[in-house]
Formats: C-alpha cells, structure tokens, sequence
C-alpha cells in the first residue's frame, strides 16, 4: 500500500477577543449604582438635568463599533429637533448614522471612525451651529466647568465632549469639547434642507488636504482673485460680466473630470421622484433663472462655446436611475450650477470702503438674495454656504498644522 503523502496542517483561525460586559474600573462610577443615582437625584434635584430628558429620548446605540462620533451627532441632531429633510423609514423624517450629509465616505468611517475635527465639520454640514474647544488650544479647567454647569441646565442645546479615557487605557491625541446648537432663521422650514444640490466628492475632510489634487488649483485661484483689486465697471451687466469671465479662467485650472456640485434627489428611492419634492426643485431652478446672474452666465455659455470651463461647477448625480436622471436632463444645466456656486460661496463680511473682487460679490449676492427671502433658493445657498464654509476653515487649519510640523521638523 502506497504511503499517504504528507498534508500540511491547515492553520487554526486566530482567535478575536470577544467580550459580554466589561467590568468598571474603580475610578469610575455605574450609572444605575446606589451612588450613580444618587448623583442624579442631585443633579435633578439642583436643577442641572434639563439636558438630560432630551437626549434620552433619543438615545441609540451605534450600529458599528466605529461609529461613536456619527451616534452621538445623530442623537444630537434629533434631539434639538432638526428635519433632516429625508425619510428614515416608512412615512417617517429622522435622522440614521447613514442619513448624514458627509464629507467623509461612510465605508472609512467604518473602519476609522472620525475624529475631533471631522466630526466638528460634519455637524456644521448637518445644520448645527457649533463652538469648538479643542485640548491644548485654549480654554481652562474652570471655563469647561462652567460650560458644563450652563449647558446641563438648558435642553435647547448641547456640550458635546471627546473625553480622556487614559483611566481606561485608551489614550490617544489630544480631544476637546464643543457645545452644539440648531441654526435658526426667519426663513422656512426649507432653510436647512438641500432640495437639490450637493458639494460633490472632490471635496472629503478625510483627504490631507480636503480639497482634492483635481479641483483644488481652480479653488485656489479662484481664492485670490477675491482678493483682489476689483476693476471698476460701467454697469451691472458688465459687472456680471466681469465676473464671470473670471471665474471661467479659474475654472479652466480643474480638471476635466471633476465637479465642485453634483445633485441629490431621491436618489435612495428607483422610480419617480415624489411630487412634492418636484415641486420644490422647479421652483428653485425657476428662481435661479430670475436673477440676473443666470441671464449673465446663459450669455457667457452662448457667446464662448469650447472657450468655457464653466462645466466645472457641477453635473448631475450620474447614480441616478434613467427616470430620476430624466427629471433634471432637460431642466438643469451650466447655467444653474455657476449660479449656485455665485450664491453659495463664504464671502468674507467686509465695509463700504472695501473695493476688491471680494467686496464686491458679497454686496452683488446679498442684494440678489434679498429679493428672494424666505424663498427655497435663499435656503439652499445657506446651507451650502454653511457647508463651504466648514470645509475651508478646516482646510486652512490642516494646512496650518502641516506647516507646524514642517518648521519643527526643520529646526
């Protein structure tokens, strides 16, 4: 009989650490103890709870173990009572971990989770005014007392924290705290609500630079000609005119392929868009072809042909069924997106005396948005604006960081 040959041994599975509770270190006190409810009979009894009822209403335990930051944004959100504008399920409006609007690829958070910064910008997308403290970067022991001591006694608004957990083993950079409260306005319920346009993904808080290699040189200049000296016009058509002739030359630095906008329009749901939601977007794009600015730019395109980089600003959502796609071919183009772009953008506040390009577009847009208030455009462009805003302010700050790094690595 032939000898078997010989079989390597198949390699045992490695085994996963699996936990059903963990024990408390004694530094830390359980909610449901004798001292534990002790503490909150104080604390309600002094009048520091009132955050409290709010947020356990809407307590929710995340649905993956990276997804910290993403649950407690969640619980934040539904707790101050913000519209996210979509349906969660059935007939119903609220917000899941996988309803945020995010600059961050739901898939990374799943494996990384977010940190401090990104989940500061994330909740200024989804409509929450925030105040940032980070570790290290300023505020005091007592301030942060403070913060806590106003704050539990309000229910209109929350102290966020990204606390030490060296008792438990697991330090890592240093966090920080921020209280988050909703955006309000005079304007409709549509005020934080994006009917139709979404910053595409050239734009993503999880890149080293934000702004991605493909659109960031048409960004950058378009950033400094802002800033400078504006050359004076004869009129209001040629204003325009000025204007858009030079945001088609910085335009032309981007590349082909990338966007600043794309659409968003029940993209979840095959079929037909609702009727109501129809509704809103042929009102907003017929009110973006009232202003001035649309008639300007539909010039520009027509008098320019293969001369024009405008297309640049934005396409439609390319993951949208035939019939969705079909429902905006016709109704939305170039025009519509340079117009959104104008309106949308974070121009700096600046006085009379002040002539730059700047100047100049915050004064044109404030005028033109005027004549629209509470109206379903004057909301879009906040909320993108909002959005733009959160999304420059941390690029400048991890280009900052970056530069720190760099000198000291020098020195």
């Amino acid at each position: 009989m032939a000898e078997s040959p010989h079989l390597p041994m198949a390699e045992s599975p490695q085994k996963v650490p699996q936990f059903y509770r963990r024990v408390l270190p004694q530094s830390c006190i359980s909610f449901y103890s004798q001292e534990g409810k002790k503490i909150f009979h104080e604390a309600l009894e002094s009048g520091h709870m009132e955050c409290y009822f709010k947020l356990a209403a809407q307590f929710r335990t995340q649905d993956e173990p990276a997804f910290c930051g993403l649950t407690t944004l969640v619980i934040a959100l539904n707790a101050l009572e913000v519209d996210p504008g979509e349906v969660w399920k059935g007939p119903w409006r609220w917000f899941h971990e996988r309803m945020l609007y995010s600059c961050v690829p739901i898939s990374l958070v799943e494996q990384e989770g977010i940190n401090f910064d990104q989940f500061v910008c994330l909740a200024g997308c989804n409509s929450l005014d925030t105040q940032p403290t980070k570790s290290g970067t300023g505020g005091t022991l007592e301030q942060f007392r403070e913060k806590v001591i106003e704050y539990t006694k309000r229910d209109d608004a929350f102290l966020i924290l990204s606390y030490s957990r060296i008792t438990l083993n697991q330090s890592g950079e240093p966090r920080g705290y921020l209280t988050v409260t909703k955006i309000t306005s005079l304007q409709t319920e549509q005020t934080n609500i994006l009917a139709l346009f979404k910053i595409s993904s050239s734009f993503d808080i999880s890149n080293i630079n934000v702004v991605s290699a493909g659109i960031s040189p048409f960004i950058c200049q378009w950033q400094e000609w802002l800033k400078k000296d504006s050359v004076e016009q004869q009129d209001s058509k040629q204003t325009l005119q000025y204007i858009i002739k030079n945001l088609n030359n910085c335009a032309k630095a981007g590349e082909v392929d990338e966007t600043v906008f794309t659409t968003q329009i029940d993209i979840k749901y095959a079929g037909n868009i609702s009727q109501a939601h129809a509704c809103v977007v042929h009102q907003l794009l017929s009110s973006i072809e009232k202003t001035p600015l649309f008639t300007a730019v539909t010039d520009f395109l027509t008098h320019h042909g293969e001369d024009q980089h405008l297309d640049r600003l934005g396409c439609i959502n390319s993951k949208l069924c035939p019939v969705q796609a079909g429902c905006l071919i016709d109704k939305l183009g170039t025009a519509h997106f340079v117009v959104m772009f104008i309106l949308s953008w974070p121009y700096e506040a600046c006085d009379a005396k002040v002539t730059n390009n700047n100047a100049v577009l915050d004064r044109l847009v404030v005028m033109m948005l005027s004549e629209f208030h509470e109206n379903i455009l004057s909301g879009e462009s906040n909320v993108l604006r909002k959005q733009f805003s959160s999304l420059l302010k941390l690029q400048k700050e991890k280009m900052a960081k970056r530069k720190k790094c760099n000198c000291h690595k020098k020195s």
